[in-house]
Order: C-alpha cells, then sequence, then structure tokens
C-alpha cells in the first residue's frame, strides 16, 4: 500500500505571490493587431507553499487538517517560475485568541 504524504500545518509558508498572467486570443488576427495588445496581466495569489521545482511553484489555496496533519489539499495552482516576480513569505499567528 501506498503510504500517505503528510505535512504539519506549522511546516507551511504561506505567501503572496505576484506573477504574470499569460492568456490567448482565439482566431486569425493580423500582426500589428497582435503587436500593440499589451502583455499579461499583474496577478497575485495568496496561498500556502507546498512545493518548489527548479520551474514550479505549487501552492494550495486551502488545506484541510485532521487529527494534526495536512492530508488534502484544494485549488492547488502550479505557477511557472519564469512569471514570478515576487514571493513574500506572511507573518502568521496561530495562536488563537481565547474568549
Amino acid at each position: 500500500m501506498q503510504q500517505l504524504l503528510a505535512i504539519r500545518p506549522e511546516d507551511l509558508s504561506p505567501v503572496l505571490v505576484e506573477w504574470t498572467d499569460s492568456y490567448t486570443i482565439n482566431g486569425w488576427q493580423m500582426l500589428q493587431d497582435v503587436i500593440e495588445i499589451p502583455i499579461g496581466g499583474e496577478c497575485r495569489t495568496v496561498g500556502y507553499l507546498l512545493h518548489e521545482t527548479d520551474d514550479f511553484m505549487i501552492i494550495a489555496l486551502s488545506v484541510d487538517i485532521q487529527e494534526g496533519v495536512v492530508l488534502k489539499a484544494g485549488e492547488v495552482m502550479f505557477i511557472p517560475k519564469a512569471v514570478v516576480k515576487t514571493v513574500t513569505k506572511l507573518n502568521t499567528n496561530t495562536d488563537k485568541e481565547k474568549e
């Protein structure tokens, strides 16, 4: 049986990733029109950095914590590092206020 990958919640780094989006235009376009189109939009993603490779950052917008570990991630994005402008680690306070 395959062993499940589990991550402790405190080992996940919440980050803000600023990156340049890519897009397509359908149909035939005159070259002059294509050259004049602005390139990419500015995007921001906030989530948990699950893993990095040489080429990608894998960010989860949500994680499911069960019995003290993260076994599942939701809304996972694979952002190519070639389009990443900045990565900012976000400060977290895991101490919950008691009422």
